[in-house]
């Protein structure tokens, strides 16, 4: 049995495509997807597509999900939610869009924070997504920024005995704080005669500092196991930290000629494309 997952850990094996706007949102490090540097409240539908589909880039052997931003033209007007709740949870989500006749803007921000509801589990969203365009009957014309700064602490899970006390930290701290910034330029032009040329180019910067500590026990004796302390005769307990820091830098294109020639009498609609992708 095959499972695909597009999974934020290193070490799973990935078989879906995430985009997002036309860029790939897969990282090139491990090809993770990162959830929480997707603007939320920037999303304006999404394209479920299943099964292998080599268009969608490597590794797409699972499906792919195709998400689109809003834009001024179709989301006018503004809107705000607040949002609190246990273990301190407040969110803030507000977003704003208008248009002329052919120039449009959109803003969007979302803030969360909360305290976990375990010891030392907090968890800091912070999104900022702008878009700026220009649109009249031969070229569509949009410039996109994302920004975002997280901080998510996931420690480690406690061992059975200490079941009853599952909120309390068995090791800390274990957290993940990321730092993203992607800018995307699309474009779409309609070149007459049944044919139109699309593409885009795009950068992202991504930042990232891990902190993981392990606790770990190598029991000799599991008939007098006492996890009490790391002095039990007994037993051996085992430390380690990991401290980690990496950035990537993506940069990518795509363009696609399409035309809607009839063919042999019939409907037709033909699309050529190319994608190119360079990650360090």
């Amino acid at each position: 049995l095959f499972r695909s997952t597009a999974s934020p850990i290193l070490g799973s094996s990935q078989g879906i495509s995430v985009l997002m706007d036309g860029m790939r949102i897969n990282e090139p490090f491990g090809d993770i997807v990162a959830w929480d540097l997707i603007p939320q409240v920037a999303i304006a539908n999404t394209l479920v597509v299943p099964g292998s589909n080599p268009v969608y880039g490597l590794n797409t052997l699972g499906g792919a999900i195709a998400m689109s931003t809003k834009r001024g033209f179709t989301h006018e007007g503004g809107e705000a939610k607040l949002t609190l709740g246990s273990f301190n949870r407040r969110s803030l989500e507000a977003e704003k869009g208008g248009h002329h006749e052919n120039t449009d803007y959109y803003f969007a921000t979302s803030l969360y924070d909360d305290s976990g509801w375990a010891t030392y589990n907090p968890s800091t969203v912070r999104q900022f997504f702008g878009k700026l365009g220009f649109m009249d009957e031969k070229r569509d014309i949009q410039l996109s920024l994302a920004y975002t700064d997280n901080s998510l602490w996931g420690n480690q899970s406690v061992p059975a005995t200490l079941h009853a006390a599952g909120i309390k930290s068995y090791t800390h701290s274990d957290y993940t704080n990321t730092q993203n910034l992607t800018l995307n330029l699309k474009g779409e032009w309609d070149l007459g005669d049944d044919k139109t040329v699309a593409g885009n180019v795009y950068y992202r910067w991504i930042n990232r500092d891990v902190l993981n500590s392990n606790l770990n026990w190598d029991v000799y004796d599991t008939t007098t196991y006492d996890n009490s302390n790391c002095s039990s005769v007994t037993t051996k307990c085992v430390a380690s930290n990991l401290l980690a820091n990496y950035t990537q830098n993506i940069v990518g294109g795509n363009v696609q000629w399409t035309t809607a020639d009839r063919l042999w009498e019939k409907s037709n609609t033909m699309t050529v494309g190319a994608n190119v992708e360079y990650g360090r």
